[in-house]
């Protein structure tokens, strides 16, 4: 393993953890209570979200090299593509998620900010494979929660702490480690990619084929010895020839990421 290594993070799940939560309705009441603008209410929640996202960042560089990992650079990828290549392909995609407003608004604030990569039709787990595949295995760590971003090879942190249900000495909940550095292998990466080209993603309201969930998938891949081949003769079976071929074109676009799947 190389000392050097560039931090590929993905904001975007960084971004709604930031905002969860950020200010309860008794804090709002008290605003109200106080004569506080809409205006100014907005701008608040924003500030305290944009503080809460740096300190949550800045925690997480902290643990990554507390690992051993020497960090050489760090690059930051958002998705802000308002002419999305994948809702143009599908209505439905993503199409049972809830719009936040905060999520939005720190989203747009930190696009004018410098050093976020996005585009204007990809999302950013696609601009970090792309990275991935110009930096090479050896020299990249994932940071991200996204599980998408397990059809990636190569080194991954994920910084999700799990609910802890002991207490400290004072009676105050304890902080778990995260779940920290994973490798996945590029067997594994290809594994991954095929089962959700079988099961679907329900996150992304990608449906895949009826009747196969994840056991069911890994059964069928257990004994393929050419993933592609064993997916693509599964969409023919069950939509047959013309609408198969369609369907499976279409779901590798909305489930694969980077240049590889894309149109």
């Amino acid at each position: 393993m190389k000392n050097n290594f560039t931090v590929l993070f993905d904001f975007d799940s960084m971004v709604y953890k930031a905002v969860h939560r950020i200010v309860d309705l008794q804090k709002i009441r008290s605003w109200f209570v106080d004569g506080k603008s809409k205006q100014w209410m907005e701008t608040e929640i924003m500030n305290l979200s944009i503080n809460r996202l740096l300190q949550m960042s800045d925690g997480i560089m902290i643990d990554i090299e507390e690992t051993g990992i020497n960090i050489e650079s760090v690059e930051y990828f958002l998705t802000a593509c308002k002419n999305s290549v994948r809702k143009k392909a599908s209505a439905t995609y993503k199409a049972k998620r809830k719009r936040n407003k905060w999520v939005s608004i720190v989203r747009q604030h930190l696009l004018k900010m410098e050093g976020f990569i996005f585009d204007d039709e990809f999302e950013a787990d696609d601009l970090i494979k792309d990275k991935c595949v110009e930096l090479g295995s050896e020299n990249y760590v994932i940071c991200s929660i996204d599980k998408d971003l397990k059809q990636i090879e190569g080194i991954h942190f994920d910084y999700y702490r799990p609910p802890s249900k002991e207490l400290d000495q004072n009676g105050f909940r304890k902080v778990a480690p995260c779940r920290g550095l994973e490798f996945v292998t590029t067997e594994a990466a290809d594994l991954f990619f095929w089962q959700q080209m079988l099961q679907g993603d329900a996150g992304d309201n990608i449906a895949g084929i009826k009747g196969i969930g994840k056991v069911k998938a890994k059964k069928i891949l257990s004994t393929s010895t050419n993933h592609e081949e064993t997916v693509f003769e599964k969409y023919i079976e069950i939509f047959g020839k013309e609408e198969g071929k369609e369907q499976f074109d279409l779901h590798r676009l909305l489930i694969g990421l980077g240049k590889n799947h894309r149109p």
